[in-house]
């Protein structure tokens, strides 16, 4: 499996990089994916709440019980990003106390080789072979309040020489369509690929540039938004009648759960100037239904 399938698996487990929401120039440039999730938020909010709840449920209560780690008070905020398919960076923002640094690092020692090295005056640990393959790897506490995490020595020494810092750019062309909130949850952005085949949804990813979700808590309820970028704003529409296809099928093939069907009943689509908007505004008690579900 490849680094970067294995830092988004820990995207669950274990924040982002300054504050709330991601802005275009927090990312680096020609950024081809990225996911970020604001636990502050989730536990400060009534929509938020419900997703922190599946979470302490889900993964916080295993890993005290598995691995003796109480991650679900330290941890503020994560981000995870690609800049190719083998350059993947996680960013971890908390309040580390020493006593799960310690964890953390005899853990990592109990499960793979680690070796202790040194960039700008800051220490970080290279992992490799772990579960018996050739998969490298490095980890860093050296910035007060960060975990970082990357695939490869350079990111990390980058990101070391400046305090965790992404360089900031001065113009958003060469990074992802962003969505923003005022109380963002989580988020996410891709760079399309075109896949190949015939089916509508390799047809919809076909003709995406771009694709963005944020998942936001607006007044008490759960604002669900996803945005894509069509090749062209002729494209959009087209996409906008298959999107709308696939959502009435879904809604009927999803009798027996309730849930989802309300969702799916109370999605819309639109479409402005090339980019495709699909959108709900549900209840709070619809995310507990969802993820139960």
């Amino acid at each position: 499996m490849h680094m970067i399938h294995r830092l988004a698996l820990l995207l669950v487990l274990l924040p982002g990089l300054t504050f709330a929401g991601i802005a275009p120039a927090e990312l680096p440039a020609n950024t081809r994916w990225y996911l970020h999730a604001d636990l502050v938020e989730m536990r400060d909010s009534e929509v938020g709440r419900k997703l922190y709840g599946w979470l302490e449920k889900e993964v916080f209560s295993e890993l005290r019980e598995g691995l003796d780690l109480d991650l679900d008070k330290e941890i503020d905020r994560i981000t995870l990003f690609s800049q190719g398919e083998e350059d993947a960076v996680l960013a971890i923002r908390g309040r580390f106390s020493e006593e799960t640094r310690d964890k953390i690092l005899a853990l990592a020692e109990r499960k793979t080789r680690v070796d202790e090295q040194e960039a700008d005056g800051r220490t970080y640990y290279r992992f490799r072979e772990v579960d018996d393959t050739d998969l490298d790897g490095y980890f860093s506490f050296a910035v007060d309040g960060l975990l970082l995490l990357t695939s490869n020595t350079s990111a990390m020494e980058r990101l070391l020489a400046n305090g965790g810092r992404i360089e900031q750019r001065e113009a958003a062309g060469g990074t992802l369509l962003v969505l923003t909130a005022d109380r963002d949850l989580m988020q996410a952005g891709i760079r399309a690929d075109a896949p190949q085949g015939d089916s509508w949804e390799s047809q919809i990813l076909k003709h995406t540039r771009e694709a963005a979700l944020l998942i936001a808590d607006r007044d008490g309820l759960a604002a669900i938004e996803a945005k894509v970028v069509a090749d062209d704003p002729a494209m959009a529409v087209s996409l906008a009648g298959i999107v709308g296809g696939l959502i009435g099928l879904q809604a009927m093939a999803a009798e027996e759960e309730s849930a989802i069907a309300e969702l799916l009943g109370k999605t819309k689509v639109t479409v402005n100037e090339g980019i495709l908007a699909v959108t709900a505004l549900v209840e709070p008690e619809l995310i507990a239904r969802l993820i139960s579900e």
